[in-house]
């Protein structure tokens, strides 16, 4: 039987984490939930990257947010050479990443991807891990922006 939690528990979990309340640096709040229109008024930020999370690149050119860059989560954020399949990749090869997608340390990432936003929630895992302070997931995914785009 499958387990599938809902957005709103995995945002419980990770606002209540090791990595401490979800915060700004101003100590206001702030949700690792964004909806589609958030991302809509901050697309085209120079401080925001939009990454699509997807193991097709064809899915991605068939139309994505305006402005998102493409993201192989599998071989862009696991590691090559582990034997386990799906292991969490390097610092190396996540600042890599990062910096050929323009990513700084002051840069809000905001995360989707057509898979019930488990590729997102585990890539936010990924880069808290690694230490990026301001990581969001858009709340339902690719076909909350489709559904939005199509109002």
């Amino acid at each position: 039987m499958k387990h599938l939690l809902s957005l709103a528990t995995i945002t419980a979990l990770l606002c209540n984490s090791a990595y401490g309340p979800c915060q700004t640096s101003d100590d206001s709040p702030r949700s690792v939930l964004v909806d589609a229109h958030w991302v809509q008024q901050h697309t085209g930020e120079p401080r925001v990257r939009i990454l699509e999370l997807s193991p097709n690149q064809k899915e991605f050119d068939e139309g994505h947010i305006p402005g998102a860059q493409f993201v192989h989560w599998i071989d862009d954020f696991t590691e090559p050479t582990d034997q386990a399949r799906y292991t969490v990749a390097s610092a190396e090869q996540i600042e890599s990443l990062l910096q050929r997608l323009g990513v700084r340390n002051e840069s809000t990432i905001v995360l989707y991807d057509n898979l019930f936003s488990r590729v997102s929630a585990r890539m936010f895992w990924t880069l808290k891990y690694y230490g990026h302070d301001d990581v969001r997931i858009l709340d339902g995914g690719r076909s909350a922006w489709l559904q939005q785009d199509s109002h």
